[in-house]
């Protein structure tokens, strides 16, 4: 009789683990479900006005005319982009037609070249002036440290890797 009874408590340990693994990852999954909430506008805009002028040191002044011009830079980019996917989204097409066009493919390689370029310069520009528009040389070697990480963590991979889904 002692031998059944051994087996049913191993069997019930075994449950009881499973269920507390189980429960382990449930509850992970939930923590984890809420720290990749969607923050609303107004709070990104608070928290990236609370870092810039605690990082960089800029005042509110500075800071409302940075956001302006962002948020005019990224209605920009956000075109520029659409045209250059538009346009990868043609060679794609082309990549798979059975009988490509090598005219126009080279004539999709130069716009789409040419828009890549017109990104990198307006970026280049965009930089400029947000930079411009700080008051002292630590304002603006604060502002190259933030940026400089920001563009450091932005691999090619990664910054491609959300993208792949438009394709």
């Amino acid at each position: 009789m002692k031998r059944p009874c051994k087996i049913c408590w191993i069997i019930l340990a075994l449950f009881l683990l499973g269920n507390i693994v189980l429960l382990g990852f449930w509850w992970f999954d939930d923590d984890h479900g809420e720290r990749k909430r969607e923050f609303s506008k107004e709070e990104r805009h608070k928290g990236m006005r609370q870092h810039f002028i605690r990082n960089a040191g800029i005042d509110e002044e500075q800071y409302d005319e940075m956001y302006s011009l962002w948020k005019n830079h990224s209605k920009y980019m956000n075109s520029l982009q659409q045209n250059s996917d538009s346009l990868r989204q043609i060679l794609k097409t082309e990549t798979f037609s059975d009988n490509p066009d090598s005219i126009k493919v080279k004539a999709l390689f130069a716009k789409i070249a040419n828009k890549q370029r017109e990104i990198e310069e307006a970026n280049f520009y965009h930089y400029r002036r947000i930079r411009s528009i700080c008051k002292t040389d630590q304002q603006r070697e604060q502002l190259d440290r933030m940026f400089r990480s920001k563009i450091m963590d932005r691999s090619p991979q990664r910054r491609h890797k959300g993208r792949r889904g438009r394709h």
